[in-house]
């Protein structure tokens, strides 16, 4: 028996009738995707059904390797055994350097991930160290003893005694595991269908016809090839045929190097699906064209685009970006989906997430946040502290799983935010409510103060008033109310009473710590729950928590524990679909028909019914995507010995090798597939601006988009709606003269500024010292008052130092020394008000033509609703405002 390889220029080729593949098309096919079975099953309709036989993804037959290899519970319980491991070789101080001690603590998912990459190779830590200890660092060292201990674990055997089963009967032990994934999908009715099995199906006699007596197997789409499908592939090539489907051209070596090096081309028999010639995608013919050295004539480019005109946008941020996709249905492909795809869509609409990425997920890692080990260099030793901090608790607060009174904690987010400068230099229970409690007595005392210096103030213009007369209400975490500083108290408290429970003690029952997790899941988590997929999330924790009480140690420290559950969280769920064992390279994020697609998953689409593609963010910094191998602690000389001496582990420097030639052949395959192709960039994505497109798309001459051709394209495939104008009414306030300024510079800082806060507030390093410094203004203009009211304005900013307040205040008082700087102020029912008060709300740089009166109009026609401009930059609420101009774009 041998490898055969059936090869195809375009999809079409293979539902021909006089296709060679047709033979075949009732065996079992495996594919090197979920995304590629997606796209086959899509085609495979009962008007044109090309393949009969069942259809598995490799992830779906490798859950079945090594009995739960593969499974998340496994990579759980080997962490948190080698979190222990690593503790107790320290313990024995036989690593010699502290330094190195403390970077492999801080890279133990590496060294997992190292461990189970070559083991899944084949190889075992006593193989490893023939290679001779004299050339091995002190790193590589403790690496091969810790390898050493974790490999006694049945999880290590489990997988060893799989192959070597699969290698004495490898027809038999094969359609075992075949037998064990089909029944698995034939669970659930739409599995079922999804691997092409018919009901009522008897799967035993399924294998012995399709697999055992045909003594054949269909593999489709593996460009690469990991090492433990080299493995089992092999091996099954000993005892019958492997065919090998793949997309492939001849006489185009750049473009096809990773499958004529995956599959040895050369020295493997080779046959065209079929010899009927079908139209190949132009764009797809020049890109090949053009990486292998040859150059076509724009003419005959022209003869030959049957009117395939490929576009070409460029847009400035993610919010055009997503204005424009949302309006189109074409099929989005990106490198850079799994950074965008948080942003482009909702939770709750993408499949097969890290658990992290579901908000549970997130919440119960984020709990396990609060702690923090500290392991001391110099006297080896640990030491659990509380680690509070801002972002975290936040989190903790708005992920709708903490409840305070009966109410979830995220209505008091916003609250929060507002106390965020007082906190955070803090990170401790203690630290936290002390600062809280601070702030309630000092807003009280200050309000009661204020309240007697004003107490003749008109009703009817009582939030007027309130919003000159507080002044310390300008500040953020002075504008909250009472009620709500009460509850977050509460919050804190009940924060504090699920961390004791969790952290009390050094050491315990592995059994007990989870029934705590358990009972918290289901008494404070479950019953609040009304997404399915959330369920399904809290179900497969649940299972994996069950799952550690297994273990065979009665008690576990409990940073081990937090460490491994840390770990798990932060993986992918066991529907992963990247067609790899999951310890291989760094992003092995999966997709389904979400709103982007990952490119390393772009396989399937030449399959699918929708063949408009929109290929994003295809700059030069994000294609090639790379292929990110993490082999830590392993040097590359111990590596390049193992990669000789090792045919399995060899493909893992093949294709890292091959990362520009495999992104080449996805770009090809997916171009050539395109009835409608686009390719697009967003120059400026998180920290990075002036992006620029790849080299590659650089070679195919696009012609740009002009912003008018994305609003004629957008006209023309959206339906007009008929727009009717409302003219709405509103009762004038009964003093508007603050509201009317702020309005001429920007009718939009009105909104933010009166009806979402009702007075202007302030935080941040920007506006902070500017309503510092006006509050010191204000506090000079009565000479009686002025060194109470200046130690009043300095217990108003707590969160800074003497230092920097002297400062400010010796920086005021200089510019006051100019008579004709000193704030004026304004009558309004009797009561002065100084201007300094009134900059504090209204500051900066005009807006253009803020001097024109007509501009005050509420009710003029066409008056635009944000004034971007230099004005922006001194707006408080430039971050929440699409329009605000925070730089030069050009």
């Amino acid at each position: 028996m041998s490898y055969q390889v059936i090869s195809y220029e375009v999809a079409e080729q293979l539902m021909l009738k006089d296709s060679i593949f047709a033979k075949y098309s009732d065996a079992i096919h495996i594919t090197a995707t979920n995304s590629l079975k997606r796209g086959m099953m899509e085609s495979n309709t009962d008007l044109s059904q090309w393949f009969v036989g069942p259809i598995l993804s490799f992830s779906e037959i490798a859950k079945f390797v090594g009995k739960t290899w593969t499974l998340g519970q496994t990579e759980l319980r080997q962490f948190t055994l080698l979190s222990k491991a690593l503790r107790k070789y320290n313990e024995t101080h036989e690593i010699q350097s502290s330094d190195l001690f403390s970077s492999i603590d801080k890279n133990q998912a590496t060294l997992l991930k190292t461990m189970r990459l070559l083991t899944e190779s084949g190889l075992t830590s006593k193989e490893v160290k023939e290679i001779g200890e004299n050339k091995f660092s002190e790193e590589e060292k403790v690496f091969l003893n810790l390898w050493s201990d974790l490999e006694i674990d049945s999880t290590f055997e489990n997988l060893s005694d799989w192959f070597d089963e699969f290698q004495r009967h490898t027809i038999y032990s094969f359609k075992e595991t075949l037998t064990a994934a089909l029944r698995d999908l034939e669970q659930m009715d739409e599995k079922r269908m999804n691997a092409n099995i018919k009901a009522n199906t008897n799967i035993n006699k399924l294998v012995q016809e399709k697999f055992v007596e045909k003594k054949v197997i269909i593999l489709h789409g593996f460009y690469f090839i990991t090492p433990i499908q080299k493995r089992i592939f092999d091996q099954l090539s000993k005892h019958l045929n492997v065919i090998h489907v793949v997309n492939y051209k001849e006489g185009y070596h750049n473009g096809f190097k990773s499958v004529e090096a995956f599959l040895d081309l050369p020295n493997t028999p080779h046959v065209k699906a079929s010899q009927t010639k079908l139209p190949v995608n132009i764009f797809a013919k020049k890109f090949l064209q053009i990486i292998n050295g040859s150059f076509p004539k724009d003419e005959e480019e022209q003869d030959n685009q049957q009117g395939i005109k490929p576009s070409y946008f460029e847009f400035m941020n993610l919010h055009e970006f997503k204005e424009y996709v949302d309006s189109k249905d074409d099929v989005v492909i990106s490198p850079r989906s799994r950074e965008a795809k948080s942003y482009l869509e909702d939770i709750y609409t993408s499949n097969n997430k890290n658990l992290t990425e579901y908000p549970m997920g997130q919440f119960l890692m984020d709990v396990h946040r609060l702690n923090t080990r500290i392991y001391h260099i110099d006297t080896r030793t640990y030491e659990d502290v509380e680690n509070l901090s801002v972002p975290l608790v936040l989190r903790l607060f708005n992920s709708g799983y903490f409840m305070i009174e009966g109410e979830t904690a995220s209505k008091y987010l916003k609250t929060l935010q507002k106390l965020t400068p007082l906190l955070e230099e803090y990170t401790t229970f203690y630290q936290w409510k002390k600062q809280i409690k601070n702030l309630f007595e000092r807003k009280k005392e200050i309000e009661t103060k204020l309240k007697k210096e004003n107490k003749n103030k008109n009703q009817e213009n009582d939030i007027d008033h309130k919003m000159n007369t507080f002044y310390n209400r300008n500040l953020a975490f002075f504008n909250v109310p009472y009620k709500e500083l009460i509850a977050i108290q509460k919050g804190l408290a009940n924060l504090q009473e699920l961390y004791q429970r969790l952290y009390t003690g050094n050491s315990i029952p592995i059994s007990e710590y989870v029934d705590i997790l358990e009972k918290y899941v289901n008494d404070d988590i479950l019953p609040s729950l009304e997404q399915r997929v959330d369920q399904t999330i809290a179900g497969e924790i649940l299972d994996s928590l069950e799952d550690l009480k297994g273990v065979s140690v009665d008690n576990f420290d409990r940073q081990d524990l937090v460490r491994g559950l840390n770990f798990f969280l932060s993986r992918e769920t066991d529907t992963r679909e990247d067609g790899e064992a999951s310890t291989i390279f760094g992003d092995n994020s999966v997709n389904s028909y979400e709103t982007i697609s990952r490119f390393l998953d772009s396989d399937g689409f030449q399959f699918t019914e929708n063949r408009s593609v929109h290929l994003a963010f295809m700059d030069n910094k994000a294609f090639p995507v790379a292929q990110q191998l993490s082999t830590w602690p392993l040097s590359k000389e111990t590596l390049d010995e193992l990669y000789s001496k090792n045919i399995n582990l060899k493909q893992l420097k093949m294709r890292k090798d091959l990362e520009v030639d495999i992104s080449c052949y996805l770009l090809y395959i997916t171009i050539n597939n395109a009835i409608n192709v686009k390719f697009s960039i967003v120059k400026e994505y998180s920290n990075e601006k002036n992006l620029q497109q790849t080299f590659y798309l650089q070679l195919l001459n696009l012609k740009k988009a002009s912003e008018k051709d994305i609003r004629d394209e957008d006209n023309e495939q959206q339906p007009i709606t008929p727009t009717f104008s409302k003219k709405i009414m509103f009762r004038e306030r009964a003093y508007e003269y603050l509201i009317r300024k702020t309005y001429n510079r920007c009718p939009k800082r009105v909104v933010y500024s009166f009806l979402i806060n009702n007075r202007p507030e302030f935080s941040g390093p920007f506006h902070e010292p500017f309503v510092f410094k006006n509050l010191l203004r204000h506090a000079m203009g009565n000479k009686y008052k002025r060194d109470q009211r200046y130690q009043d304005v300095y217990s108003w900013f707590p969160h800074w130092s003497e230092t920097k307040k002297d400062m400010y205040r010796k920086n005021i008082e200089e510019y006051m020394r100019d008579k004709s700087k000193r704030p004026n102020f304004t009558m309004l029912d009797g009561e002065r008000y100084w201007d300094s008060q009134l900059n504090i709300a209204l500051f900066g740089e005009r807006s253009p033509n803020e001097g024109n009166e007509a501009d005050y109009e509420f009710d003029k026609p066409n008056k635009p609703f944000a004034k971007p401009g230099p004005n922006c930059k001194y707006c408080p609420f430039q971050e929440h405002c699409i329009e605000a101009q925070l730089y030069d774009k050009y």
